[in-house]
């Protein structure tokens, strides 16, 4: 006599699994050694099945562990938000973790969407952080498809990793526009974890620094720190702190400045990370920078090359700031041996080509600043300030123009003078942009 399954629940899921890895009952018939029509019976709900066949289906997918039961859900719908939690606090290491043990997920895309979504969508982020845009843009366009059915959770995942996509590619002002939406829904839906409003806040304040808005930045970073006061996140705090002194010293509140970069640097230091130690000391040397406190701002590049080493962004940033400074301190010899260092430490890489084309101009004309020097000026004018406007370098396009407008002061160009000075008071007034 027939008898109908244990779990009828189970049936259809398995069939669905079978057709989504492009597989015939026939095929199944064979793995598991049984004819198709059993195959088709467990299938359709009408014949009792042992867990042993159920078993070396399921491993063949190597899905043992997905919940086929209703009642086993929730705890692995559970496992998953804390997946996406992890990722969002930027405990990289603990959500890879998670991720060797989560990945079988994608195979439960043609029977249940959500829990696919749910790993879909925070490894999308996940890629990201590690600098893979080009697979998290493959995978946003297989979810895409499926917006109208996306929870709140997922549409805050959705929206925020385009504003993460968006903010990769420098076009800020369209990543905004998505991190409000993912800021929206995580206001209006206080069942979600702090951190995803902590953290779509703090990347709209991130974003409005890249634009060299720093004022609208403070208001964003400012309010993501006050809202995770008492929640113990020490890494988000980290690099709000890192991004918000950034602000307040591009508006000369130095103050405030030195303080979130003394508590970036004690957090820093009580988990012993180097590359985190290695940061803080290249924003006090941007400070420095920017404040044309030279000796200081060359001591702490110097600390963030030798921890950074030579290949890492940060690495060539520093080095090109630290340049900087010696031009500023009149170091000239010791600036031009040190850029063609530079330059044979990255000979491809282009942002490091721009940089130092930009300081062997600025190195010539204040070496020599009572010479004519048209050469290195048409340079900046027409090249290197607008490169560095385009891409919101606004306070060293403001460097520029101050040092080209005392260039043709000692050259006796006022009226250049004049021009530059006007350029740089239209930045300057830029920097205080409203928020958008």
């Amino acid at each position: 006599m027939k008898k109908d399954l244990k779990n009828p629940e189970v049936a259809p899921k398995v069939k669905a699994l079978r057709k989504h890895e492009g597989d015939t009952q026939a095929d199944i018939a064979e793995l598991i050694g049984v004819d198709e029509q059993t195959i088709k019976r467990i299938e359709q709900g009408k014949s009792e099945h042992g867990d042993s066949r159920l078993n070396i289906i399921l491993k063949h997918y190597d899905v043992v562990d997905l919940p086929f039961k209703d009642e086993d859900r929730l705890p692995y719908v559970k496992r998953l938000h804390r997946y996406g939690e992890t990722i969002a606090s930027g405990l990289i290491e603990d959500a890879k973790a998670l991720q060797k043990d989560l990945h079988r997920t994608l195979k439960a895309e043609s029977f249940d969407l959500e829990l696919s979504l749910l790993y879909r969508l925070p490894t999308v982020d996940l890629l990201i952080q590690q600098g893979k845009s080009l697979e998290a843009r493959k995978e946003m366009l297989s979810s895409k498809k499926n917006i109208d059915k996306m929870s709140p959770r997922l549409l805050y995942h959705y929206y925020h990793n385009e504003g993460l996509l968006y903010s990769r590619d420098l076009n800020y002002k369209e990543a905004i526009k998505f991190f409000k939406k993912a800021d929206e829904i995580s206001e209006n839906n206080p069942e979600l974890p702090l951190i995803f409003k902590l953290r779509a806040t703090s990347n709209i304040g991130r974003c409005y620094t890249e634009l060299a808005y720093p004022f609208a930045g403070i208001v964003f970073l400012e309010n993501a720190l006050e809202k995770n006061e008492d929640s113990g996140l020490a890494l988000f705090n980290f690099n709000v702190n890192l991004t918000l002194s950034l602000n307040y010293s591009r508006v000369g509140v130095i103050i405030r400045a030195k303080e979130l970069l003394g508590k970036a640097l004690d957090y820093a230091q009580s988990v012993d990370n180097k590359f985190y130690i290695g940061l803080v000391h290249y924003n006090y040397g941007r400070m420095h920078n920017t404040l044309e406190s030279w000796e200081e701002g060359k001591e702490s590049l110097d600390k963030a090359i030798d921890i950074l080493g030579e290949g890492s962004p940060y690495h060539m940033w520093s080095c090109c700031y630290k340049i900087e400074c010696m031009i500023g301190n009149r170091e000239f010899k010791s600036a031009e041996k040190m850029i063609e260092e530079v330059e044979s430490m990255y000979p491809d890489d282009k942002h490091a080509i721009k940089r130092l084309g930009l300081l062997k101009s600025t190195h010539s004309i204040s070496k020599g600043i009572t010479q004519p020097k048209d050469k290195d000026v048409e340079y900046l004018l027409n090249k290197a300030i607008p490169d560095l406007i385009d891409n919101h370098f606004i306070s060293d396009a403001i460097k520029i123009y101050e040092l080209l407008a005392e260039h043709f002061e000692r050259t006796n160009q006022r009226m250049r003078a004049g021009e530059m000075y006007k350029r740089l008071n239209e930045l300057r007034k830029s920097l205080s942009a409203k928020i958008q």
